[in-house]
């Protein structure tokens, strides 16, 4: 037992104790038991959760591959300052059915790992149905809610369908362009998922934006555009429907609003057209 600061660290036994030593400044409980115990200044809390934990992560897209990240100060259960803690869990949880995220590295499943200095954890989602779920993170049995995540109706990116025209089609990792990819949703394989999520990275990294689709046609004069989703867009700016060009100044989960064509022919664009975000826009 971690004795707390000021208690002599050379003895051989103790006396039994009707609690445990708890530390400098620490004012004793009536009663304890192994859940709650202070383990003082200095202590180690072993397998003792963090009280800290936040979740940045608002919104993920339903097809998968999103990433999920909490921050906090997590246990490090002896892990040197060159190795990252590992054995977490993240998990998205609707009613009593849970959805286990992965942990983004190969072979590694859905044990999860933080950064070098166990302060931010990251796990990948799997591919579930639009709604709000509850986020837990799980570590040698103990559980912690560490908040709500909204999953809204997919989005793509260009770096995805990229990536996947590059791998062979043995692997089964979804469509390789953009004409072939069915707007309704279909079961996909882990390695679709995990494609989904390297896609998502080079994006993010190339600043190329999210990719989805027209849902009903867009003509001249029509001030809202209708997509998949606009997950991942700006909450006002810019984005090419098609050949098209267009400023928005608000949007819903799948609509964009007050869209201004910036210029372009006035032709109709079919239901199915891609439809881009310009992350390169500038907007006042």
């Amino acid at each position: 037992m971690s004795r707390g600061f000021g208690d002599p660290a050379n003895e051989t036994s103790t006396t039994s104790l009707s609690r445990p030593s708890w530390g400098w400044g620490d004012d004793p409980p009536a009663t304890w038991d192994a859940s709650s115990v202070d383990y003082g200044w200095g202590g180690a809390r072993l397998s003792a959760f963090p009280s800290y934990l936040s979740l940045d992560t608002i919104n993920i897209g339903n097809d998968g591959g999103y990433v999920i990240q909490i921050r906090g100060d997590f246990p490090r259960r002896g892990a040197s300052a060159r190795r990252r803690p590992s054995g977490f869990s993240v998990v998205l949880r609707s009613g009593a059915t849970d959805y286990p995220c992965h942990s983004g590295l190969l072979a590694q499943g859905f044990s999860c790992v933080t950064d070098l200095k166990a302060q931010v954890l990251r796990g990948y989602s799997p591919e579930v149905s639009t709604g709000s779920y509850d986020v837990i993170v799980g570590f040698d049995g103990v559980e912690q809610n560490v908040g709500s995540i909204s999953v809204l109706q997919r989005t793509r990116t260009q770096a995805e369908y990229a990536l996947r025209d590059a791998l062979p089609s043995v692997y089964n990792t979804g469509p390789r362009r953009f004409e072939l990819d069915a707007l309704a949703d279909s079961t996909k394989s882990t390695l679709n998922i995990l494609t989904r999520a390297w896609g998502q990275s080079i994006a993010e990294f190339s600043s190329s934006g999210p990719l989805t689709r027209l849902t009903a046609p867009f003509a001249d004069g029509d001030n809202t555009v209708s997509v998949e989703s606009t997950l991942g867009f700006r909450d006002s700016g810019r984005a090419w429907v098609d050949y098209v060009l267009v400023s928005y100044s608000s949007k819903s989960a799948t609509q964009l609003s007050g869209v201004i064509r910036v210029y372009s022919d006035a032709d109709t664009i079919n239901t199915g057209a891609r439809v881009r975000h310009d992350s390169n826009a500038f907007t006042m």
